[in-house]
């Protein structure tokens, strides 16, 4: 009688214990579920390519972003002695654009204002509506 009362001991050890292998079991398949929901793998994180790509588009903006700066600076000291008024500003891309509009008591010469500016980007004189336009692409060889 004692074997059976220490078998069933055991078989009743044993069976609770598989019963508790299999909770946790179920515990850890429910857990890892609930964080597959919380992060999925494709959509809500970026990838370590994009991150890589922000990273470089980030690089790319700081260098232009000098680039700007140096050429406006240039444009600044080239244009402040001559008659004109800053009308249009735009940076879109690498591409910077300015127009002037010649001061009205200005005796200058349209043309050579666009020549003196010619070495900064590409220059347009509009003798209609006294406009001065200046295209630069903001590039490194703006910044020397």
């Amino acid at each position: 009688m004692a074997i059976a009362v220490a078998a069933l001991a055991l078989l009743h050890l044993g069976a609770v214990g598989w019963q508790g292998y299999l909770d946790q079991r179920a515990s850890a398949h429910n857990a890892q579920a609930r964080l597959e929901n919380i992060f999925p793998e494709d959509g809500a994180f970026p990838s370590l390519q994009r991150v890589q790509d922000r990273h470089a588009a980030l690089q790319f903006l700081q260098q232009r972003n000098q680039w700007l700066t140096a050429t406006l600076e240039r444009i600044d000291q080239q244009t402040r002695p001559l008659p004109l008024k800053l009308t249009y500003l735009n940076v879109t891309g690498t591409q910077l654009t300015l127009h002037w509009q010649v001061d009205e008591d200005a005796t200058s010469d349209g043309a050579e204002l666009a020549k003196h500016l010619a070495a900064l980007g590409e220059a347009k004189w509009q003798a209609r509506p006294q406009r001065l336009s200046l295209h630069v692409a903001l590039t490194q060889e703006v910044r020397s």
